[in-house]
């Protein structure tokens, strides 16, 4: 199987989590989370990269300036936020706009993200690959392709997957 394209959720996978209800994202103070920075700068040395965001009011210009201060801009292709896009994740839709951005099909994408409802099954029902991101690995939770409890793992794990 060929991976194409990588699709991250942002909080909670990428950032400390932060609610953009008083400020847009862009305000606000981000933190990485360990080593996504230089994974993510891996990856895109072979992948098409997306990230997919609820929002409250930020755009994809606001949450671009964030990413470009935490110096990971660069790593993406396309950016959606459901406040622009008049959905949130779980809905399709917003999954198939950023499909389509990254001229990748589902079986070719791995959506990654920490939120089983929002980021795994959703994107799981819609034929995506998906990588669930937790701090306790849970054995009973069969969704996903796989879980990863640190971003080092990340690289590794893409490649098992693809030459299942």
């Amino acid at each position: 199987m060929k991976i194409e394209a990588l699709i991250f959720d942002l909080g909670n996978t990428l950032i400390e989590q932060v609610v953009d209800s008083e400020q847009t994202l862009d305000k606000l103070r981000l933190r990485l989370l360990p080593h996504v920075k230089p994974t993510l700068h891996l990856l895109r040395q072979t992948y098409r990269m997306g990230l997919l965001t609820n929002t409250t009011q930020s755009t994809v210009a606001h949450v671009s300036i964030g990413l470009e201060k935490l110096s990971i801009a660069s790593c993406f292709d396309a950016v959606i936020t459901s406040f622009e896009h008049g959905s949130e994740k779980p809905h399709p839709s917003i999954f198939i706009s950023l499909l389509n951005r990254l001229n990748v099909s589902p079986r070719n994408a791995v959506m990654i993200g920490d939120d089983r409802l929002k980021d795994i099954d959703s994107a799981s029902l819609l034929g995506l690959h998906t990588a669930y991101f937790t701090k306790e690995l849970d054995p009973l939770y069969d969704v996903p392709d796989f879980q990863f409890s640190s971003f080092l793992d990340l690289p590794g794990q893409l490649r098992e997957l693809e030459n299942r």
